[in-house]
C-alpha cells in the first residue's frame, strides 16, 4: 500500500492542500499547513501559487502570513492576458 504525505497531494491542475486553504480563506489551515511545511512556492499547471489565490479572493490575513513565509509576490502566471 502506497504512502501519501498531506504535503505532496495536488487536486487537478496541481492544486495542493494549501492552494485550496489560501482560496478559501481557512486562516488557521493555512497556519497549520505552513507549520508542516507546505511549500509557499507550489505552482499550479497554470503557475498560480498559494498567494495568488490568497489575493484573488482579497484575504490579506493570509497575504501577510504567506509573505512572512517568503512566498514571492513577484511570481508571475503562464495565463496571458486578454487585453493585448
Amino acid at each position: 500500500m502506497k504512502e501519501y504525505s498531506l504535503m505532496s497531494i495536488t487536486f487537478g491542475a496541481g492544486y495542493t492542500p494549501l492552494h485550496v486553504a489560501c482560496h478559501f480563506g481557512q486562516l488557521n489551515m493555512v497556519r497549520f499547513l505552513l507549520s508542516q511545511g507546505a511549500n509557499v512556492g507550489a505552482c499550479t499547471s497554470l503557475g498560480y501559487t498559494p498567494l495568488h489565490q490568497a489575493a484573488q479572493q482579497g484575504h490579506s490575513l493570509i497575504i501577510t502570513l504567506l509573505l512572512e513565509h517568503h512566498a514571492n509576490p513577484n511570481a508571475t502566471t503562464n495565463v496571458s492576458s486578454i487585453h493585448k
